[in-house]
Protein backbone atom coordinates (compact mmCIF):
# COMPACT_ATOMS: atom_id res chain seq x y z
CA UNK A 1 0.00 0.00 0.00
CA UNK A 2 1.35 3.82 -0.91
CA UNK A 3 1.46 6.30 1.66
CA UNK A 4 -0.52 9.31 1.09
CA UNK A 5 2.46 11.23 0.66
CA UNK A 6 3.71 9.07 -2.45
CA UNK A 7 -0.22 8.89 -3.95
CA UNK A 8 -0.18 12.82 -4.05
CA UNK A 9 3.09 13.00 -5.96
CA UNK A 10 1.58 10.30 -8.28
CA UNK A 11 -1.60 12.72 -8.62
CA UNK A 12 0.65 15.43 -9.33
CA UNK A 13 3.06 13.86 -11.70
CA UNK A 14 -0.14 12.74 -13.75
CA UNK A 15 -1.79 15.82 -13.42
CA UNK A 16 1.33 17.53 -14.81
CA UNK A 17 1.54 15.40 -17.48
CA UNK A 18 -1.34 15.54 -19.05
CA UNK A 19 -1.78 19.56 -18.73
CA UNK A 20 1.41 18.88 -20.93
CA UNK A 21 -0.28 16.69 -23.52
CA UNK A 22 -2.91 18.92 -23.65
CA UNK A 23 -0.46 22.02 -24.43
CA UNK A 24 1.19 19.45 -26.94
CA UNK A 25 -2.08 19.07 -28.70
CA UNK A 26 -3.26 22.33 -28.48
CA UNK A 27 0.09 23.68 -30.27
CA UNK A 28 -0.14 20.86 -32.90
CA UNK A 29 -3.86 21.74 -33.67
CA UNK A 30 -2.96 25.30 -33.93
CA UNK A 31 -0.42 24.34 -36.79
CA UNK A 32 -2.39 22.51 -38.15
CA UNK A 33 -5.43 24.86 -38.60
CA UNK A 34 -3.17 27.60 -39.96
CA UNK A 35 -1.61 25.14 -42.41
CA UNK A 36 -5.41 24.68 -43.83
CA UNK A 37 -6.35 28.00 -43.69
CA UNK A 38 -3.36 28.87 -45.86
CA UNK A 39 -4.31 26.46 -48.25
CA UNK A 40 -7.91 27.08 -48.03
CA UNK A 41 -6.74 30.50 -49.10
CA UNK A 42 -4.75 29.46 -51.86
CA UNK A 43 -7.22 27.31 -53.30
CA UNK A 44 -9.81 29.64 -53.25
CA UNK A 45 -7.50 32.31 -54.69
CA UNK A 46 -6.32 30.04 -57.74
CA UNK A 47 -10.60 29.25 -58.36
CA UNK A 48 -10.90 32.80 -58.11
CA UNK A 49 -8.05 33.55 -60.64
CA UNK A 50 -9.37 31.10 -63.18
CA UNK A 51 -13.29 32.44 -62.75
CA UNK A 52 -12.49 35.26 -64.56
CA UNK A 53 -10.12 37.19 -67.82
CA UNK A 54 -6.53 38.11 -66.91
CA UNK A 55 -7.91 41.92 -68.24
CA UNK A 56 -9.81 42.00 -65.42
CA UNK A 57 -8.62 42.90 -62.26
CA UNK A 58 -9.73 41.65 -59.07
CA UNK A 59 -12.00 43.77 -57.06
CA UNK A 60 -11.44 43.97 -52.72
CA UNK A 61 -14.91 44.35 -51.51
CA UNK A 62 -14.85 46.15 -48.15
Amino acid sequence: MISKNQARKQSVETDNAAAELVIAHTEIMDAWFEQWRIQERSRIDIAFRKGRPPEQPRRHIA
